[in-house]
């Protein structure tokens, strides 16, 4: 009786750090699949929104390892296409989204540097954002016009909504339907809230990207 008391005192101690580690999730455009229900970098979403949409269900808190490359807040879909402009990378209390992972087909893929495999959200919807010969011109730049308004938001979160090791960028904030609230935070909305951001940085992103339909 005391051998197999000890061994469930040993069994106990050992779950229980698994037990308040969190779930994870898997974020990585370029995973084959055919499942992408983010459990694990073969089977990880492509689209960080999905992401974050079903970690708000789970039991928190909730990781979610961002692979390198770069995601929008609303997707291309085929032509004709609108883009949702006020669409946005909520983050949710409870919830760390962790970006610089090398991802799928990597020797490594849980490696992280976030220098080497940048992660970037950016809110360039058209794909089409070019260099400006002043910065007070972004504004009016009729290349941005389609841009998010806000393309990270941490409304209402407390310091457990964490947004670790991302570049931020094509923000866009000039859209007047909802009010002075879509003519600032271009990068991160904030009104209220107090999420934790870390290694993370805003930039203008010089260089195009491929986007294939989906």
């Amino acid at each position: 009786m005391i051998k197999t008391g000890l061994w469930l005192i040993i069994f106990l101690l050992i779950m229980i750090p698994a037990a308040f580690a969190g779930q994870i999730l898997y974020v990585d455009m370029d995973a084959p699949g055919p499942a992408h229900n983010g459990s694990s970098w073969a089977y990880a979403y492509k689209r960080l929104q999905n992401a974050i949409a079903d970690a708000d269900s789970l039991v928190k808190p909730v990781e979610i390892r961002v692979a390198q490359g770069i995601y929008m807040p609303d997707y291309y879909h085929g032509l004709p296409w609108f883009p949702d402009r006020t669409a946005t990378f909520q983050l949710i209390s409870g919830v760390a989204v962790m970006g610089g992972y090398a991802g799928f087909g990597t020797p490594d893929p849980n490696a992280r540097d976030i220098n080497v495999y940048e992660t970037i959200l950016s809110g360039d919807l058209y794909n089409n954002d070019g260099e400006v010969s002043e910065p007070c011109d972004l504004l009016n730049d009729p290349n941005r016009i389609e841009n998010s308004c806000h393309v990270v938001t941490g409304n209402g979160t407390d310091e457990t909504a964490i947004l670790n090791g991302f570049t931020i960028c094509g923000g866009n904030a000039n859209h007047e339907s909802h009010g002075n609230m879509d003519l600032i935070g271009g990068g991160l909305f904030n009104e209220p809230g107090s999420p934790t951001l870390t290694r993370t940085h805003p930039k203008t992103l010089r260089r195009r990207i491929t986007i294939q339909p989906s």
